[in-house]
This record gives structure tokens, C-alpha cells and sequence, in this order.
């Protein structure tokens, strides 16, 4: 080979080599900017969407404005605010914080930021369609960050590629999600109980089959070794419980024939601990909600001395909104306020009309039918139970055996109106201030109503019939209501009804302790925390049954039952022997989050 050969030769080889350098290093760069890159659009996507959500938080309304800002894609500022003043902002702040500017880095770095509010409606489409370049997802609001460098290239320039573009790019979305489970318990290992003893959330006496397809919760964490030998979960008796699964907190342990307890009762499938004990799924799915909000409108006062008659079935007794009370005549000949309980006779009454919108219902001193032939039809709306006056833990709704319950939807299945809302506390509920005014008399007594039993209290009520349906979050006039962060709710227990006490805006206090061991309501209401239902084959409940963390439920079976039902207290005492199947419903409780979507 000539010398002039070899030169040639070694020269083309040095510019492969080159070749082969350059793919190395300088992709190995960009692969390492491209990562850095998209770090940074997530951070700042999620960033800024969790800034629309501690702005809207649970309840509040998507509008764009000063805070919840809405612009199409356009480049960052070079100066980014702060603290930033609006979710663009506080995009672009967190993507200068990871390294990604506008005109950073020599000019070489570009930022920009996509966000709107989504259309209404979006989220019901098939599939749903609310951010663009993202089907299949349902939001609220999204947020779209680019990111991208222009890195200097190495030893591929001498190949003529002197400038390579890295890009990255991230979308955020403030959207529900569900909450899991149709047995979701609250109470922890440190949280009494009068009824079910301290940490023991789940209580299964008698010999009935319980079917939860929707899955169990359980957030105590006792174990039979603390917490004075109790279990966080319990079985007695021939007791068999079903569910697809059972989660508890940490080192929470259950009780049950199979489970290597002494009873014959069986836990199919057998329940899981060790979970994280920050786990969001054990607390409470309505935290950050509030309360829900009742109408500004005074309503018109309704007030009876005796028992309100019922008419025939094509004649029935209308109920119109506003608020109910009982009156009698004191020694002087003045009308006073008694705080008995609204009390229902023989016949048929319908709360307004199943066309009539959506109305609210205030009985001061709670609610009762007082005979085994009354027909009642709740048509939807509010019904706040305002306080009862018969003792600590008096029940605010009282039915007598043979009574009928139903609302405008037939059957056990969802409803298309916008259906019920049974609200229970006291007569210091917020937002009844205007009621008891518009009341007159009840004013004088207010004191007096107290909180009491939530739920439908009844004796033996096998010959009862029972068919209601809860709030539905895709109706106009729930959302109206502001009320559809509430959905399927049929019945709410007021969160200061608790011993563990609550916030106004729904989270539970904590400034004098920690989740474990958080603030106390004192002094305490006792025996009024319970919420009770009687399930029997003519009980059809559609929707969810909701207590604060620090109350509990006795439910008792009264025959083979079947209702799309989901749970959400304390503790749950489960008793009697036929079957219970808490089938699941087809629009569980969900909560807002803030999550990438790509």
C-alpha cells in the first residue's frame, strides 16, 4: 500500500470515528437534556394543576379568570412572578425551577404554556373528549407545557449537524376520580366508639352472608395484640363475608373462623394489611368539600298543631316547600313552637311534584309518621331533619311499621332526575339562620334541638317499604345546587356530629395533633353520632350513606337484601341472619385530583 493510500485511509477512518463519537456523546447528551426537559414539563404541568386545585378546591366552579388562567400556547415570560399570581405562572415558575426558562441558557431554552377550562359536557362523550390531543379523559381544566433546547452538537458538527432540538411536553388535568370501595371505614385505632369499642371498624354479628362487591376500607390499625385485644375488623357467630377485597392500614389485622380466630365465620378473600399508613385511600372521601350548602331562599313556614292528614291516592295531601314545624298555645294564648316532631297521619302525601324542580324541606324537630298506613313520596330536593327535642340521640326520622317511603324513580337503579338529599343535624346548621327567622316561633327554641340518630329509625319493619334514590351529579339542577361534588349521597350526618372534629371546609383538624390523634369535638354528643337502617327485601337505597369519621352505623338485615348502596363512617355494626349484598353503585363518590394525563 503507497503512503498516499494509507493517509487517505486513516483520514476516513478518524472521520468515522468522529461519526461514531458524536452518535455516542452527543446523543448521550441530548438523551440527557431530554430527560432533564421533561422533568421539567411535568413538574410545572402538575404544579400548576395543583394550584387550580387548592384555588377551586372541591367544591368551587372552573371559570377562567385571574387565578385559574386560560391562554393558548404561548411562550413564558422571561421574568416569571413570584410568588406567581395564576396556574400559567406557576407553571413557568416551576419550569425555571428545574432548569427551563424562556431564553435560557443562552438563549437556547424555550418554554410555553397551554390552559383552558374544558366545555361542558365533555365528559360524558363517548369517548370523552375535554383535552384536545387527549381522548378517553375527563377534566375539568388541563394544563400543557413545552419545554425545549437547542443543545450544541460535538463532534457530529464535523458530519454537519450543528444544532440538535430537544423537546419535551407534558399536560396536567384536574379531574374525578373514584373513590374506591362500598365499605369505606374511617375510624383509626386511637377513635372510640361506644357501640363497637376503640379501633374494632368492622363489627359482623349474627349469621348472615354479606356481600361487599365493591371492596372494603378499613383504617385502624388494630391487630388483637393492641388496642385492649381488639381487631380492626370482626366476624362472630357463622357470620360469612364476600368482598374482592379488604385493605387495612398498616399493621391493622381482621377476625374471623378462617383468619385463625376462634368463631366459625369465614372472610373470602382474606384481608390485606401492611398498607401505607398515608395512604389517601383511608381518609375521609369527602374531605375538602364542606358541608353541603343549603338554599338562600327563607321558604315559606309551615306550621301544624296536630298530626297533617293524608288524602287518597288520587288526591293526595302536597307538602310545599319551606320550613315545618309543630305549635301549641301556651297559658297566655300565644302560638309557641314545641320542637315535637312533624308528624305524618293516615293517607297519601307527596313533597311537592316530580316535575316541581328542585326544592328544600326544613322540619324543626325532626320527622315521623305516626301511622302504618302512611304514603309518602319525596320528590327531589333538600330534606334538612333540623334538631330533635326527645333526649340525646332522639331519632330525627321516625317511621311506623307499614309505612311507605319512594321518591319519582321506580326501582333500584339510577335515577335520571336529580333525587334526594336527607340531611341530619341540629338547628345551628350553617345556612339555617334565615330559616329559623323566616320561622318565628322555632327561634325561641332553637337551643333545644339537638342532634339525634341519622338514618331511618324503625322498629321490626319488615311490612315497610322503602325506595329512594340520591343525588345525581349529571343533573342541572344538582349542579345548580352546587350539590354534585356530593353525588350519590341519599344520606349526610352532619360533620360536627362527631367526636373527632372537623374544619369547616371538610378536612378533619389537626392543629392540636395529627391524624392519629386529631382535635375532639367537647363536649361530645354520644349516643346521637349513631345512623341506623334497617335493610329488608322492601328496602330499595340507591346512592351513598355518609357519616364523619367518629360516628357509626348499625345496620341490621331484616330479610334478603339487595341495594346498590355505598357506605362511607366511622365504625359498622353489621347484625342480623338473612343476606346483605351492598351491591355497587353506578356513580360512586369521587373526589377532584390533580394528575398527568400524558
Amino acid at each position: 500500500m503507497r503512503r498516499g493510500q494509507a493517509l487517505v485511509m486513516i483520514t476516513l477512518a478518524l472521520l468515522a470515528m468522529c461519526g461514531l463519537m458524536g452518535l455516542a456523546v452527543d446523543l448521550g447528551w441530548a438523551y440527557f437534556v431530554r430527560r432533564a426537559a421533561q422533568r421539567a414539563a411535568d413538574t410545572a404541568a402538575i404544579g400548576a394543576a395543583q394550584q387550580v386545585m387548592r384555588v377551586v378546591g372541591q367544591s368551587g366552579s372552573f371559570t377562567c379568570g385571574t387565578a385559574l388562567a386560560c391562554q393558548q400556547n404561548a411562550p413564558c415570560p422571561t421574568s416569571v412572578a413570584s410568588p406567581p399570581t395564576n396556574s400559567v405562572d406557576m407553571a413557568c415558575l416551576y419550569a425555571q425551577q428545574n432548569g427551563f426558562r424562556t431564553g435560557g441558557n443562552g438563549g437556547r431554552q424555550t418554554v410555553s404554556v397551554e390552559a383552558n377550562v374544558t366545555t361542558a359536557g365533555c365528559g360524558t362523550a363517548s369517548p370523552p373528549n375535554c383535552i384536545p390531543g387527549v381522548p378517553g379523559v375527563a377534566a375539568f381544566y388541563y394544563v400543557r407545557v413545552r419545554v425545549a433546547e437547542n443543545v450544541p452538537q460535538l463532534f457530529s458538527a464535523v458530519m454537519g449537524n450543528t444544532v440538535a432540538t430537544v423537546s419535551a411536553r407534558a399536560t396536567s388535568g384536574v379531574m374525578d376520580s373514584v373513590a374506591i370501595g362500598s365499605l369505606i371505614l374511617l375510624n383509626r385505632e386511637n377513635d372510640a366508639s361506644p357501640v363497637t369499642g376503640r379501633g374494632l371498624d368492622l363489627d359482623g354479628q349474627g349469621g348472615s352472608n354479606i356481600q361487599v362487591p365493591g371492596g372494603i376500607l378499613i383504617a385502624s390499625q388494630c391487630n388483637g395484640t393492641n388496642c385492649d385485644g381488639r381487631y380492626a375488623g370482626r366476624l362472630q357467630g357463622g357470620q360469612s363475608l364476600t368482598s374482592p377485597f379488604t385493605y387495612i392500614r398498616g399493621v391493622g389485622k381482621a377476625c374471623a373462623g378462617n383468619l385463625g380466630c376462634t368463631s366459625q365465620s369465614t372472610w373470602t378473600a382474606p384481608p390485606i394489611n401492611g398498607k401505607p399508613l398515608d395512604d389517601p385511600m383511608f381518609l375521609d372521601p369527602m374531605r375538602g368539600k364542606g358541608q353541603p350548602k343549603l338554599s338562600t331562599v327563607a321558604g315559606d313556614a309551615h306550621a301544624y298543631a296536630g298530626p297533617i292528614p293524608g288524602g287518597p291516592a288520587n288526591n293526595p295531601t302536597i307538602l310545599a316547600p319551606g320550613n315545618y314545624f309543630m305549635t301549641s298555645t301556651d297559658r297566655n294564648g300565644n302560638t309557641v313552637a314545641t320542637g315535637e316532631p312533624i308528624n305524618l297521619g293516615a293517607g297519601y302525601f307527596e313533597f311537592g311534584s316530580c316535575g316541581g324542580g328542585f326544592q328544600q324541606y326544613t322540619f324543626f324537630g325532626g320527622l315521623r309518621t305516626s301511622s302504618g298506613n302512611a304514603n309518602v313520596k319525596f320528590t327531589p330536593g333538600v330534606y334538612v331533619f333540623a334538631g330533635q327535642n326527645r333526649g340525646d340521640g332522639g331519632p330525627l326520622f321516625e317511621i311506623s311499621n307499614g309505612t311507605i317511603l319512594r321518591d319519582c324513580t321506580p326501582g333500584g337503579g339510577q335515577n335520571g332526575d336529580a333525587g334526594q338529599l336527607f340531611l341530619f343535624t341540629d338547628a345551628y346548621y350553617e345556612g339555617l339562620n334565615l330559616q329559623v327567622a323566616n320561622a318565628g316561633p322555632v327561634a325561641a327554641i332553637r337551643d333545644t334541638l339537638q342532634f339525634g340518630k341519622s338514618g331511618i329509625m324503625s322498629g321490626n319493619n319488615d311490612n315497610s317499604q322503602v325506595t329512594l334514590h340520591g343525588l345525581n351529579d349529571q343533573h342541572g339542577d344538582v349542579i345548580a345546587a352546587d350539590l354534585d361534588v356530593f353525588s350519590p349521597t341519599i344520606f349526610w350526618q352532619d360533620q360536627r356530629n362527631s367526636r373527632v372534629k372537623y374544619l369547616p371546609n371538610g378536612q378533619i383538624d389537626i392543629s392540636c395533633g395529627n391524624m392519629d390523634n386529631p382535635c375532639t369535638n367537647s363536649p361530645e354528643e354520644a349516643d346521637s353520632r349513631e345512623m341506623f337502617l334497617r335493610a329488608t327485601p322492601n328496602v330499595l337505597i340507591y346512592g351513598a350513606a355518609y357519616q364523619p369519621r367518629g360516628a357509626w352505623l348499625n345496620l341490621v338485615a331484616g330479610g334478603n337484601y339487595t341495594g346498590p348502596l355505598q357506605i362511607v363512617t366511622g365504625a359498622v355494626r353489621l347484625q342480623g341472619s338473612p343476606p346483605l349484598n351492598l351491591s355497587s353503585v353506578s356513580n360512586p363518590i369521587t373526589r377532584r385530583i390533580a394528575a398527568l394525563v400524558e
